[in-house]
């Protein structure tokens, strides 16, 4: 088996763990006493999971475009989880 066909596989357990982690995250701010903190932390780590496994996907792609995507997923996901930080510290603060 060659490289280029393990990446499949391997990039998808990344997607499985962050499928994952966003859901038991997700029904864990229903049980009483939970707060968005919670919540946001999840939804923070399963973008994190799911940008590593693209980042696999894009490491057998030797092209231009290819670079230009991994830059494009890398400022979404900063904007995403800044977004997320200052989300939780107004909700933390309650302003």
């Amino acid at each position: 088996m060659t490289a280029v066909e393990l990446i499949g596989p391997v990039a998808a357990a990344p997607t499985a763990m962050a499928a994952l982690v966003v859901a038991v995250g997700f029904l864990r701010t229903l049980l009483p006493g939970r707060d968005a903190a919670t919540s946001a932390d999840t939804l923070g780590l399963g973008l994190e999971l799911l940008l590593a496994a693209g980042l696999i996907r894009l490491a057998t792609v030797d092209s231009l475009a290819a670079l230009g995507a991994v830059a494009a997923v890398l400022i979404v996901r900063s904007v995403a989880v800044a977004g997320l930080r200052h989300a939780l510290r107004r909700i933390v603060d309650g302003t």
